[in-house]
């Protein structure tokens, strides 16, 4: 069975539920998922889960992320991006360089976010984003966010476009970076256009587009572009179990194992090195228990 991540070039005006679906046609299966929703106007780096890599969905969520982020100053819409409608146009836009470097420092480190209304986040049920079609507008809950840096790569004065590449924790909506840095600095602001370059520990480089997958037998995929799923995982620690243990660990059996780790969420092989899943192991009792079972 194909099982593992496909890094995906998402493009424009696509959203990533329309990814998940094009790429089960094109694997011929039906357990296909994302590790994390890209606007429909973001370009970039959406990770794409394919069978039993879907059972570690919510692990590759709560990386960091990494964009570059164009905005335009002296204007602001109700989605706070360019698809949306103006709600207002500033005159004589007269920002420097020097502020806005002073904003991007001021925006940098644990920041609070009031959500935007088109978000998909539930309210009784009910997407934000669907009230906010409606014209309805209720209070959300402030939010703590990290931005770990904000790089301005380019600011042209005469188009009042400011370029940033962005380090952020999850949950960040950039959209809302932009505009709150365009009050900062009393113009307003809006997304222009967004481009995610790392999630999950992958990169931007490692990706592929949907068209070249069209190309490709499944073969192909396998061996030239499918990342296995303890791959996906690297950044865990690992244990390596005997004969035993392997058989208690398969059938979801604690067992004492006494390990000197840092974790408690762990890749777990069998003895012929052999990707078992993942196993949880409680320091106080010593005792590994069965998390995932990944293997075939």
């Amino acid at each position: 069975m194909l099982s593992g991540a496909i890094l995906i070039d998402k493009p424009g005006s696509m959203t990533s539920f329309k990814v998940v679906s094009e790429l089960r046609k094109i694997l011929h299966t039906k357990k296909v998922g994302h590790a994390g929703t890209l606007d429909p106007m973001a370009t970039g780096l959406l990770p794409v889960l394919v069978n039993k890599a879907t059972k570690i969905q919510e692990l590759l969520q709560n990386g960091n992320k990494e964009y570059i982020a164009e905005f335009k100053l002296g204007i602001t819409t109700d989605t706070q991006d360019i698809t949306g409608k103006i709600i207002k146009e500033f005159e004589n836009v007269n920002v420097s360089e020097e502020q806005i470097l002073s904003s991007l420092k001021k925006f940098t480190g644990e920041i609070v976010q009031t959500p935007p209304m088109y978000s998909a986040i539930s309210k009784s049920g009910v997407r934000l984003y669907k009230l906010a079609r409606k014209g309805i507008e209720i209070e959300r809950e402030k939010r703590k966010i990290n931005i770990y840096s904000l790089k301005l790569l380019n600011f042209s004065k005469k188009e009042n476009l400011v370029r940033v590449l962005v380090n952020c924790s999850k949950g960040t909506y950039i959209r809302t970076l932009c505009a709150d840095i365009g009050d900062y600095l009393g113009c307003g602001a809006t997304l222009t256009s967004l481009r995610r370059t790392k999630t999950c520990n992958f990169s931007i480089e490692k990706s592929v587009k949907i068209e070249e997958l069209e190309n490709l037998k499944l073969t192909e995929i396998s061996e030239k572009v499918i990342i296995p799923i303890d791959r996906i995982l690297e950044n865990y620690e690992f244990i390596v179990l005997n004969k035993e243990n392997t058989k208690n660990f398969l059938n979801g059996r604690k067992f004492n194992i006494n390990l000197d780790i840092k974790d408690y969420i762990l890749r777990v092989y069998s003895e012929n090195k052999i990707f078992l899943g993942l196993g949880k192991y409680s320091f106080e009792n010593k005792e590994l228990a069965t998390y995932k079972l990944l293997c075939d």
